[in-house]
């Protein structure tokens, strides 16, 4: 058995421990460990030969560096997404894509870093909306932070995500990117509408950017 033929094995086994729907890193792991035992003695058993699936099995699972209590599911097929993080039950969900033995370490490591930055700097981002025009950019907003905190590049993202990122640069280009990542870690969205609203108002009357501006309560 070759080393491409090992990686497969390993990979039907990551796919077999998610089957039922999402499990822990730890869970998927241990379940992978306890297939790879039991394939290499039953191959030993029928055929007489020893084949070390169990050292294949280890060396994927030391290659792993995500957090243990991320959890796996096969979310590329079903939500179209490689990562989630659901704000409200603060779970972290990477596809099984992950896992795989000839996966692109890099580009996974920027999408755990994407949905770290969710569950560690929109703690306190409610339900709401930010409107830009006629344009609910909330939504947005929260993903270019993610994005660029990440350093995805477009290549990275889906058209969706790219039109985030291309709302969420004109928007620091309007009041910066600094203003819109404290009202998110803040969750003061009255504030960053406020502050949108004077920007584009400045906008069109074409006043700059230094001149002092009250809007009369």
């Amino acid at each position: 058995m070759n080393g491409i033929e090992s990686g497969s094995m390993i990979d039907g086994f990551i796919e077999s421990e998610v089957a039922a729907g999402p499990r822990s890193l730890s869970e998927v792991q241990q379940g992978v460990m306890k297939r790879a035992e039991e394939t290499q003695q039953q191959i030993a058993d029928l055929f007489s030969v020893q084949i070390d699936v169990v050292s294949k099995a280890e060396e994927w699972k030391e290659g792993l560096s995500y957090d243990p209590s991320i959890q796996i599911d096969a979310i590329a097929e079903s939500d179209s997404a490689a990562g989630m993080h659901n704000l409200q039950t603060r779970v972290t969900t990477l596809d099984t894509g992950a896992l795989e033995t000839d996966r692109d370490e890099d580009y996974w490591k920027r999408v755990e870093t994407h949905e770290g930055v969710h569950e560690t700097q929109h703690v306190a981002v409610a339900q709401g909306a930010v409107v830009d025009g006629e344009e609910d950019i909330l939504l947005p907003l929260v993903e270019w932070h993610a994005i660029t905190e990440s350093g995805q590049p477009d290549s990275d993202l889906t058209p969706e995500y790219v039109s985030h990122r291309q709302k969420g640069d004109e928007i620091a280009g309007l009041i910066g990117a600094d203003t819109i990542k404290t009202a998110l870690r803040e969750g003061n969205i009255l504030g960053l509408q406020e502050k949108i609203a004077i920007a584009r108002l400045r906008e069109q009357l074409g006043l700059p950017a230094d001149q002092e501006f009250v809007i009369a309560a």
